[in-house]
Protein backbone atom coordinates (compact mmCIF):
# COMPACT_ATOMS: atom_id res chain seq x y z
CA UNK A 1 0.00 0.00 0.00
CA UNK A 2 1.27 3.34 -0.89
CA UNK A 3 0.89 6.60 1.24
CA UNK A 4 -0.60 10.01 -1.03
CA UNK A 5 1.28 13.20 0.29
CA UNK A 6 -2.17 15.67 1.19
CA UNK A 7 0.81 18.58 0.03
CA UNK A 8 1.68 17.70 -3.38
CA UNK A 9 -0.29 14.47 -4.04
CA UNK A 10 2.74 11.91 -4.64
CA UNK A 11 2.99 8.59 -3.88
CA UNK A 12 5.28 7.42 -1.27
CA UNK A 13 5.90 3.82 0.27
CA UNK A 14 3.99 2.63 2.82
CA UNK A 15 6.87 3.07 5.53
CA UNK A 16 8.05 7.27 5.02
CA UNK A 17 7.04 9.38 6.92
CA UNK A 18 8.14 12.27 4.83
CA UNK A 19 7.14 13.15 0.93
CA UNK A 20 10.02 12.01 -1.20
CA UNK A 21 8.95 14.75 -3.25
CA UNK A 22 7.96 17.87 -1.11
CA UNK A 23 9.48 16.65 2.55
CA UNK A 24 5.82 17.27 4.14
CA UNK A 25 5.16 15.16 7.12
CA UNK A 26 2.79 12.03 5.99
CA UNK A 27 -0.39 10.69 7.95
CA UNK A 28 -0.74 7.01 8.66
CA UNK A 29 -3.65 6.04 6.48
CA UNK A 30 -5.92 3.83 8.87
CA UNK A 31 -5.32 3.26 12.43
CA UNK A 32 -6.62 -0.71 13.10
CA UNK A 33 -8.44 0.10 16.08
CA UNK A 34 -9.42 3.58 15.90
CA UNK A 35 -10.50 4.11 12.20
CA UNK A 36 -8.75 7.92 12.93
CA UNK A 37 -5.45 9.20 10.22
CA UNK A 38 -2.60 9.19 13.44
CA UNK A 39 0.08 11.16 12.08
CA UNK A 40 3.57 8.76 12.14
CA UNK A 41 5.66 11.34 14.29
CA UNK A 42 5.25 14.34 16.04
CA UNK A 43 7.42 17.80 14.72
CA UNK A 44 10.50 18.13 16.35
CA UNK A 45 12.38 21.45 15.75
CA UNK A 46 15.00 19.53 13.80
CA UNK A 47 12.47 18.05 11.09
CA UNK A 48 13.05 20.99 8.61
CA UNK A 49 17.10 20.82 8.97
CA UNK A 50 16.73 16.78 9.11
CA UNK A 51 14.96 16.83 5.67
CA UNK A 52 17.41 19.09 3.93
CA UNK A 53 19.97 17.68 1.21
CA UNK A 54 23.75 17.56 2.70
CA UNK A 55 24.66 19.72 -0.09
CA UNK A 56 22.19 22.75 1.06
CA UNK A 57 23.74 21.80 4.43
CA UNK A 58 27.07 22.60 3.42
CA UNK A 59 26.01 26.16 1.94
CA UNK A 60 24.30 27.53 5.01
CA UNK A 61 26.89 26.54 7.10
CA UNK A 62 29.57 28.03 4.41
CA UNK A 63 27.20 31.13 4.24
CA UNK A 64 27.50 31.57 8.06
CA UNK A 65 30.93 30.78 8.20
CA UNK A 66 31.32 34.02 6.28
CA UNK A 67 28.95 36.02 7.85
CA UNK A 68 30.70 35.69 10.90
CA UNK A 69 34.36 35.93 9.76
CA UNK A 70 32.74 39.31 8.13
CA UNK A 71 31.64 40.39 11.81
CA UNK A 72 34.98 39.82 13.31
CA UNK A 73 37.47 41.33 10.48
CA UNK A 74 34.61 44.75 11.11
CA UNK A 75 35.39 44.58 14.43
CA UNK A 76 38.77 43.96 14.46
CA UNK A 77 38.66 46.87 11.90
CA UNK A 78 36.72 49.38 13.81
CA UNK A 79 39.40 48.50 16.88
CA UNK A 80 42.27 49.01 15.78
CA UNK A 81 41.80 52.66 13.22
CA UNK A 82 42.57 55.69 14.54
CA UNK A 83 40.39 58.07 15.27
CA UNK A 84 38.68 60.28 12.95
CA UNK A 85 38.47 63.32 15.26
CA UNK A 86 42.06 62.74 17.13
CA UNK A 87 45.14 64.13 15.82
CA UNK A 88 48.66 63.07 17.30
CA UNK A 89 51.13 65.87 17.59
CA UNK A 90 55.15 64.89 18.38
CA UNK A 91 55.51 66.38 21.75
CA UNK A 92 57.81 69.27 22.04
CA UNK A 93 59.91 71.24 23.96
CA UNK A 94 59.20 74.78 25.32
CA UNK A 95 59.06 77.68 23.03
CA UNK A 96 58.75 81.71 23.46
CA UNK A 97 56.96 83.33 20.73
CA UNK A 98 57.70 86.91 20.94
CA UNK A 99 55.07 89.63 22.55
CA UNK A 100 51.98 90.46 20.84
CA UNK A 101 50.23 93.56 20.94
CA UNK A 102 47.00 92.40 19.40
CA UNK A 103 46.05 89.40 21.42
CA UNK A 104 43.65 90.82 24.42
CA UNK A 105 42.97 87.70 26.05
CA UNK A 106 41.51 89.71 29.52
CA UNK A 107 40.09 93.07 30.24
CA UNK A 108 41.89 92.89 33.72
CA UNK A 109 44.30 95.73 34.62
CA UNK A 110 48.06 95.32 36.29
CA UNK A 111 49.87 92.41 35.78
CA UNK A 112 48.99 88.61 35.68
CA UNK A 113 50.75 85.06 35.20
CA UNK A 114 48.09 83.30 33.06
CA UNK A 115 48.64 79.47 33.02
CA UNK A 116 45.91 77.92 30.40
CA UNK A 117 46.20 74.25 30.89
CA UNK A 118 43.24 71.17 31.26
CA UNK A 119 45.03 69.36 34.04
CA UNK A 120 47.03 69.70 37.06
CA UNK A 121 50.38 71.85 37.21
CA UNK A 122 52.44 73.09 39.58
CA UNK A 123 55.20 75.62 40.33
CA UNK A 124 56.87 79.22 41.12
CA UNK A 125 56.44 82.46 40.19
CA UNK A 126 59.22 84.98 40.99
CA UNK A 127 58.66 88.87 41.08
CA UNK A 128 61.72 90.92 41.65
CA UNK A 129 63.49 88.26 43.83
CA UNK A 130 60.73 87.31 45.63
CA UNK A 131 58.98 83.68 44.67
CA UNK A 132 56.19 81.84 45.55
CA UNK A 133 54.94 78.40 44.67
CA UNK A 134 51.60 77.79 42.65
CA UNK A 135 50.04 74.87 41.62
CA UNK A 136 46.30 74.15 40.60
CA UNK A 137 43.91 72.27 38.24
CA UNK A 138 42.76 74.25 34.34
CA UNK A 139 43.55 77.61 33.68
CA UNK A 140 44.36 80.38 36.00
CA UNK A 141 45.34 83.92 36.30
CA UNK A 142 47.50 85.21 38.82
CA UNK A 143 47.65 88.69 39.63
CA UNK A 144 51.17 90.09 40.93
CA UNK A 145 52.16 93.19 42.53
CA UNK A 146 51.94 96.29 40.83
CA UNK A 147 55.19 97.60 41.99
CA UNK A 148 57.45 94.80 40.25
CA UNK A 149 59.94 95.13 36.91
CA UNK A 150 60.90 91.58 36.42
CA UNK A 151 58.08 88.71 36.29
CA UNK A 152 59.52 85.01 36.04
CA UNK A 153 57.23 81.79 36.07
CA UNK A 154 58.24 78.16 36.01
CA UNK A 155 55.26 76.13 35.82
CA UNK A 156 56.01 72.20 34.81
CA UNK A 157 52.58 70.04 33.86
CA UNK A 158 51.76 66.93 36.69
CA UNK A 159 50.42 64.60 33.95
CA UNK A 160 52.45 61.85 31.35
CA UNK A 161 50.01 63.74 28.54
CA UNK A 162 51.16 65.99 25.59
CA UNK A 163 48.34 68.42 25.74
CA UNK A 164 49.74 72.09 25.76
CA UNK A 165 50.42 74.16 28.40
CA UNK A 166 50.72 77.80 28.20
CA UNK A 167 51.88 80.49 30.35
CA UNK A 168 51.21 83.96 29.38
CA UNK A 169 52.70 87.28 31.64
CA UNK A 170 49.97 89.75 30.79
CA UNK A 171 50.43 93.56 31.10
CA UNK A 172 46.93 95.70 31.41
CA UNK A 173 44.94 92.20 29.77
CA UNK A 174 47.71 92.38 26.56
CA UNK A 175 50.23 89.62 26.02
CA UNK A 176 54.34 90.74 27.16
CA UNK A 177 55.39 87.23 26.22
CA UNK A 178 53.76 83.74 26.21
CA UNK A 179 55.71 80.48 26.32
CA UNK A 180 54.31 76.93 25.60
CA UNK A 181 55.30 72.77 25.71
CA UNK A 182 53.08 69.84 24.70
CA UNK A 183 55.67 67.65 25.92
CA UNK A 184 55.37 64.59 28.85
CA UNK A 185 55.38 66.67 32.22
CA UNK A 186 56.88 69.46 30.70
CA UNK A 187 58.35 72.18 32.02
CA UNK A 188 57.82 76.29 30.89
CA UNK A 189 60.39 78.40 32.14
CA UNK A 190 59.55 82.12 31.44
CA UNK A 191 60.61 86.06 32.34
CA UNK A 192 60.32 89.34 30.89
CA UNK A 193 60.22 92.84 32.47
CA UNK A 194 56.97 94.55 32.80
Amino acid sequence: MTKICPNCKSENTDDATFCQDCGNELLRTADPGTNKNKKTNSRGTMDFWNKQSTGRKAVVGIAGICCIGLILIVAFGGMFSPDKTTTTTPATNTTSTPPSTTSNTTTATGTQVQIIYDGAWSGSINTDGTGQSVDGSGNKDIDIPSNVNIVAAVIQKSEDNSQTLTVNILKDGKIVKSASTSASYGVVSISTSV
